[in-house]
């Protein structure tokens, strides 16, 4: 597989972390690499979070793991859609690889869980400007952090086929056990 992409003009990733457990003190994470114009999983690094200092740094591992296995193959990116990781932007912006964000991460970081989603075609029941609500949505969305954020959104490409493999991952290594680092990568 990493030869047919080495004789592509450039590829579209996607990347992503999977912790093993809840929260934010994760003892493995996998990272996932996914040519995202076929939803094919091409690599797939297992990190342990006391070889990087900590849970926070186990993504960016995860990441240059996969984007050196990638050098070596002479597989040429295009781009990389991502979560909004501020590590993993750093590094990408400072090794001149495009990166945009995921649709689906934005909404859950900015407005996901305000209220309800409830579609109509009622022109009156339009939220008014002025009302608690509305201002409280215009303070969201007029973020500087979001509207830069906004700016680098995907156009065409999107994580969902990539979030739904860590969710078969689930199957076979539930969060809430833990395995030693052998069940974890055979896993």
């Amino acid at each position: 597989m990493l030869q047919k992409l080495h004789e592509e003009e450039k590829v579209v990733v996607g990347g992503d972390m999977r912790a093993f457990s809840p929260g934010h003190s994760a003892k493995f994470g996998s990272y996932t690499i996914m040519k995202l114009e076929n939803n094919k999983v091409f690599d797939l690094q297992l990190v342990q979070s006391n070889e990087v200092g900590g849970s926070y740094h186990m993504e960016l591992e995860g990441l240059k793991r996969s984007l050196e296995l990638l050098k070596e193959r002479g597989v040429t990116l295009d781009c990389i859609v991502t979560d909004r990781h501020l590590s993993v932007q750093k590094f990408l912006s400072e090794s001149s690889i495009t990166q945009f964000f995921d649709v689906w991460h934005i909404e859950k970081g900015g407005t996901g869980g305000l209220h309800p989603l409830h579609i109509t075609t009622d022109k009156r029941k339009w939220m008014a400007a002025g009302t608690p609500a509305f201002c409280k949505l215009e303070k969201i969305l007029s973020n500087k952090r979001i509207l830069k954020a906004v700016a680098k959104l995907s156009p065409h490409h999107q994580t969902s086929s990539l979030e739904a493999f860590h969710s078969i991952i689930l199957r076979f290594a539930p969060k809430n056990v833990v395995f030693p680092f052998l069940g974890m990568f055979y896993r």
